[in-house]
């Protein structure tokens, strides 16, 4: 009886996972915008590992549980957007695409090594929510740096705009000029 019911607790964070990945991530791409809903996500989840770590009580940690599922679903899939939208050319695509699953892969041997203090896991939770305050930063960085690439393309045009001609780089191919191409735009 008592693995029916750890098997029904381990229901409640995989459906707010569900819901949150099939609402979170759809409303990114409405309101055309990754870094900040990913940044809610890492957030969320961030919180959820410090109830994690800091309390034993049972409900507690079922919410903190669903904090962490709640953020970390969408954030997985909210990243792997991001990566491929916002690399200009098929080749700079692809190859930050594998660097990113190597990474991904790798912090797959890492969890396997830092999960091994049970019942309350305090190593295991403690890295990942390192983890999760380093993404934060870097995606916050990230952001912040796409943003003015964007808004430095834009000062760009409307200079050639003025003086009445069109950047000749316009003509080239994605794949020659990379992000670098003038209509090329980030997506934030």
């Amino acid at each position: 009886m008592a693995i029916v019911q750890t098997q029904l607790f381990s229901i409640i964070p995989y459906g707010v996972a569900t819901i949150s990945l099939v609402t979170l991530c759809p409303l990114s791409d409405r309101i055309n915008s990754k870094g900040p809903v990913l940044l809610f996500c890492l957030g969320t989840s961030s919180i959820g590992y410090i109830i994690l770590i800091a309390t034993t009580n049972k409900a507690a940690l079922i919410i903190g549980t669903c904090l962490v599922a709640l953020g970390i679903y969408p954030a997985g899939v909210l990243n792997a957007t991001w990566i491929n939208i916002n690399h200009g050319g098929y080749t700079k695509r692809s190859t930050a695409w594998a660097m990113a699953q190597i990474v991904g892969n790798t912090c797959g041997i890492v969890g396997t090594q830092v999960y091994r203090d049970p019942p309350r896991f305090l190593t295991g939770h403690g890295t990942l929510l390192a983890f999760l305050v380093l993404a934060m930063v870097t995606t916050m960085t990230h952001y912040i740096w796409m943003k003015t690439a964007n808004k430095s393309k834009e000062v760009i045009a409307m200079k050639w705009v003025s003086e009445g001609q069109q950047n000749p780089d316009k003509d080239k191919t994605y794949e020659e000029l990379l992000d670098y191409h003038p209509d090329f735009k980030y997506v934030l």
